[in-house]
């Protein structure tokens, strides 16, 4: 989870409105998070049967990219209201959120 979290922690650091250098530090560590969907994927691989294993890892990695798709265009609607360091922050937060709250749920579903 850790990982996961790195993904978004970092741009909460815009709320003080940080120098560039700053900034670029976080993105980069935030970075790092990416990490994280490697064990997903390869779990998601372990639970699929051979035959269907291509089709599978396309249509999670299409609804993956299409998620993504679908949040940059909400933070986009948000920073037309907002500042672009408030909506950075806001959309952060809620990730942030959205990880810790998921987080049992994962765990429900790897005991299982």
């Amino acid at each position: 989870m850790a990982l996961r979290l790195l993904l978004a922690a970092p741009y909460l650091l815009f709320a003080s409105g940080p120098p560039v250098l700053v900034v670029a530090a976080a993105v980069f560590v935030a970075s790092v998070g990416f990490v994280a969907t490697l064990p997903l994927q390869e779990q998601l691989l372990a639970l699929t049967p051979d035959p269907v294993r291509g089709q599978v890892q396309g249509v999670e990695s299409a609804g993956r990219m299409t998620w993504q798709g679908i949040s940059a265009a909400i933070a986009g609607g948000v920073a037309q209201q907002l500042t672009p360091s408030t909506t950075i922050t806001a959309i952060a937060a809620v990730s942030v959120t959205i990880t810790v709250v998921s987080r049992d749920d994962s765990v429900r579903c790897q005991g299982e």
